[in-house]
């Protein structure tokens, strides 16, 4: 019967705790990544580039099918085979990387979805005004419409960054050390002694990083709201 000590808990707490800022590293550059990629999925389906946007429609439907772990080891397994065959070397590849392929690939459509609405939300006289004012389209694009995007995209952007810290907790199956993978090994190490604690240590953490990132998207959906005439003031 598992029981649970608090002692052990407080002093593998700070033990598991130490792989924070490696998951916060993962997780914040597979974010952004995949708000780049996901932008430019957007921009082509928004524009209905040919073929493009056909393919964008494919890969969002293959990966809205796909659960996350089946998109890592299908990274982890395929991406060094591309690279070699490309005739580059992999064996010093940091394992992160396949995280990263596997976030961007399987977020990047679905963020895509998330900027096309936000964007197509604005008004098209911000656009002609804009124009006629003689701003560029990077001006027009940066400091017009993408302010007016943000109490849109926010909330649901933030949502996908939830989902990227969840599944990005799988990381420890391709041998990453991040709480998860702290939790397991802190587990072997003391030979399966407090598997309650540990886990429930790592839940402490996951429940904290995720209160933080929707505190943030609640005040800058807040600020953004306020900044643009009919926002929240």
């Amino acid at each position: 019967m598992l029981s649970f000590d608090p002692s052990y808990f407080l002093a593998v707490f700070p033990q598991i705790a130490a792989a924070l800022p490696f998951t916060f590293y993962v997780v914040a550059a597979a974010a952004a990544m995949s708000l780049l990629a996901g932008a430019a999925v957007a921009a082509v389906r928004i524009a209905r580039v040919p073929v493009l946007y056909a393919l964008c429609e494919v890969w969002l439907s293959f990966v809205r099918s796909m659960p996350f772990v089946l998109l890592l080891f299908l990274m982890y397994f395929t991406v060094p085979a591309f690279l070699r065959a490309a005739g580059l070397d992999t064996s010093r590849l940091p394992k992160e990387v396949y995280v990263f392929a596997a976030v961007v690939f399987g977020f990047a459509p679905v963020i895509g979805e998330v900027i096309r609405p936000a964007y197509l939300s604005v008004d098209r006289g911000q656009h002609d005004a804009a124009r006629a004012f003689g701003f560029s389209d990077f001006d027009r694009i940066f400091r017009i419409i993408v302010p007016q995007m943000i109490p849109v995209a926010a909330p649901p952007l933030m949502n996908q960054v939830i989902e990227i810290v969840k599944d990005t907790s799988l990381m420890y199956l391709i041998g990453l050390m991040d709480l998860m993978g702290r939790a397991n090994l802190l587990i072997h190490v003391n030979m399966g002694r407090g598997k309650l604690e540990n886990y429930a240590a790592v839940a402490l953490l996951y429940w904290v990083l995720v209160a933080v990132l929707e505190a943030a998207a609640q005040y800058l959906s807040r600020r953004s709201s306020g900044g643009f005439p009919g926002g929240a003031s």
